[in-house]
Formats: structure tokens, C-alpha cells, sequence
């Protein structure tokens, strides 16, 4: 008993020892976030920071596709709907109307990526160095892939604030941005840039 009291104590005093530096490390932070969702435009480096831009977008892509993923299996009845509510019943049925949320939840990410992607590659097509640079190749072979699932999966796509388009005309605008990549990316891969980083 005596043992498992002194366990017991010495367990409390390593826990207490490490919330103090937790806390003391928090408190020593600035935690004073006046807007989280928005970047500071004053300190952003959009040469700098072009890996962070470029892989943000890219994680939006990632968002989406785990949303396809069921989505697609549906339709395709690869696999079969289980869930009792209303907006999976319309799925399995194949009715999808603007109150079907589950389809919602796959349109937004998948236009968030499409958008991201787009105005990422915007600010980088406008640095030094864009035509070789590995950020940009990634941003433009992200935006295909976005642009082409939305042709895959919907009778009509939109591109940013643009009018309705065919799936045939999305997966056009998916070719160009994927024409707009391969030079930039065979141009970074000569200049030996990987990920990024310059292969010495």
C-alpha cells in the first residue's frame, strides 16, 4: 500500500510538472488571434511562403476526395446505401436535389480545392522563377484533378464565379491545367527541385 502511494505521488508530481511547462509555454505565446481564417496579407511572402500556399491548397484536394469516395461508390452501386435518413435514401435512389445534403457535402470541398488551387496558382504564376518552379506545377496538377472529379461525378460543373459548364467543358479546363503543369514540373525536376527542395 505504502508503495502504491508513493507511485501514486511521484505519478501526480511528473503530471503536475508537465502541465506547469505546458502552461508556462502557452503563457509565453501570443494567443491573440484577432481573424484565425485569414492570412496576414502584410506578412505574406508569397515567394516564401509558396510551398505553405501550394500545400494548403492541396490539402483542400485530399478534403475532397474522402468525400468522393463514398459518394462515387454510391452511384456507382459498388456499394449499397444503409443508413436510414432522407438524404441517403435519395442517393441510393439516385434522386439528387439541392436538399440532399450529403451531396452538398461533396460539391463544397470539392469546389473549396477547385478555387484554392486556382487563385494559389495565380499568386505563384506571378513570382520569379514560376516557369521552373515545383508550387506552382502542384497547384495547376491539383486544380486538374479537382476539375476532373467534379466532370466525373456532376451533370454540370462550375469553375470559380463562372457560368455552368457540360462535364465535357470541366474536363477540358482539367486538360489545361494539367498542360499548364507538366512544363513547370519537368522544368523544376531539370533544375533538380524535389518537393520543394534543390537535389544537391
Amino acid at each position: 500500500m505504502l508503495m502504491l502511494t508513493a507511485v501514486r505521488v511521484a505519478r501526480g508530481t511528473v503530471l503536475g510538472g508537465a502541465l506547469a511547462v505546458t502552461l508556462g509555454t502557452l503563457a509565453a505565446c501570443d494567443m491573440d488571434v484577432s481573424n484565425p481564417s485569414v492570412i496576414d496579407a502584410e506578412s505574406f511572402d508569397p515567394t516564401a511562403d509558396a510551398s505553405t500556399l501550394s500545400l494548403s491548397a492541396q490539402s483542400n484536394l485530399y478534403r475532397a476526395v474522402t468525400g468522393i469516395i463514398p459518394f462515387s461508390a454510391f452511384l456507382s452501386q459498388e456499394a449499397w446505401v444503409g443508413v436510414v435518413r432522407p438524404e441517403t435514401n435519395d442517393i441510393g435512389r439516385r434522386v439528387l436535389t439541392t436538399s440532399t445534403s450529403d451531396v452538398n457535402a461533396v460539391w463544397s470541398p470539392l469546389q473549396l480545392a477547385i478555387a484554392t488551387n486556382e487563385l494559389a496558382a495565380q499568386v505563384l504564376a506571378a513570382n520569379a522563377g514560376a516557369q521552373a518552379d515545383i508550387n506552382l506545377a502542384r497547384v495547376y496538377m491539383n486544380a486538374g484533378f479537382a476539375l476532373e472529379l467534379m466532370a466525373e461525378h456532376f451533370c454540370q460543373g462550375a469553375f470559380l464565379v463562372g457560368p455552368a459548364l457540360t462535364p465535357e467543358q470541366v474536363s477540358d479546363t482539367a486538360i489545361v491545367r494539367f498542360s499548364k503543369a507538366l512544363p513547370v514540373g519537368a522544368a523544376a525536376a531539370a533544375a533538380g527541385v524535389v518537393e520543394g527542395t534543390k537535389v544537391v
